[in-house]
């Protein structure tokens, strides 16, 4: 089990949260002492998790291992970076990077830029090897300054690159109450959603929920009552080249669903 953090998106006070747990839950990780902080979610599990939740998460920016927390007090960080064992860390002539961020305004009177220029200085003796590149590094620390100051190594970075590919203004279908895929791809993992479940939704619409699990890995089966909704959301699997199980024209108050693994949906309001 190791120490490790997740940076969050910020967009809601607990579901992004919420999400990074729910995801550990269904990819069958353990975890434990959990700690909340705005836009920052620190536990124990293990470190091989980090790349699937960011992978799979909607609203996580990056995961990563935490070397150290303190008070946000310069020098309490500096005692506590230059404890850290960064051979552990770095090998032979491996190129690396000191980043912070700062979140919400928090503790001004902190300088960014000598936090870190005096840890990759502290860094640089610890590794005489290493090679503090900005640009083509390998290795990322990231302090965070927040409630408290929080010292870890980037593990994952989320780019987030199908869920911009898969924004509504992009499909040949859309509808004004879709939800955006942000939103959509935490529903299916608060769902706790595995790949390989079949995963329905109800109230398909033109698919946007459907299309998130399906982009996970999920077999999706979706019913509208209206044939219209059915059509476009076949569409829009269609353009982004991805396949549903089914899609079917059904009511939901009669659902024809044998079996159902995971279910997230957005019900028309007002009905």
């Amino acid at each position: 089990m190791n120490s490790l953090f997740f940076l969050l998106s910020g967009e809601h006070e607990t579901l992004p949260a919420a999400e990074v747990l729910a995801i550990l839950e269904s990819e069958g990780y353990k975890y434990q002492d959990v700690r909340f902080a705005p836009k920052l979610l620190t536990l124990t599990a293990d470190r091989s998790c980090i790349e699937k939740v960011v992978k799979r998460a909607g609203m996580c920016n990056l995961g990563g291992l935490t070397l150290f927390q303190t008070e946000n007090c310069e020098n309490e960080i500096f005692r506590r970076a230059s404890e850290v064992l960064y051979l552990d860390h770095l090998g032979y002539k491996e190129k690396f990077i000191v980043r912070t961020l700062r979140l919400f305004g928090s503790s001004r009177h902190l300088d960014r830029k000598r936090i870190e220029s005096v840890i990759g200085g502290l860094i640089s003796a610890a590794v005489p090897t290493s090679i503090v590149d900005p640009v083509r590094y390998n290795k990322e620390f990231l302090g965070i300054i927040g409630e408290k100051f929080l010292f870890g190594i980037v593990v994952s970075r989320s780019h987030r690159l199908s869920l911009t590919k898969h924004a509504p203004k992009l499909r040949p279908a859309i509808h004004p109450s879709t939800i955006q895929p942000k939103l959509a791809r935490s529903l299916v993992n608060l769902a706790r959603a595995r790949p390989g479940d079949t995963f329905i939704d109800p109230f398909c619409g033109v698919g946007g929920i459907l299309i998130e699990a399906a982009a996970i890995g999920c077999r999706v089966v979706g019913s509208d009552i209206s044939p219209e909704m059915v059509k476009k959301s076949l569409l829009n699997f269609r353009y982004l080249k991805l396949e549903p199980y089914g899609l079917l024209v059904a009511d939901a108050k009669n659902l024809p669903y044998p079996r159902v693994f995971s279910l997230a949906t957005d019900p028309p309001y007002g009905r």
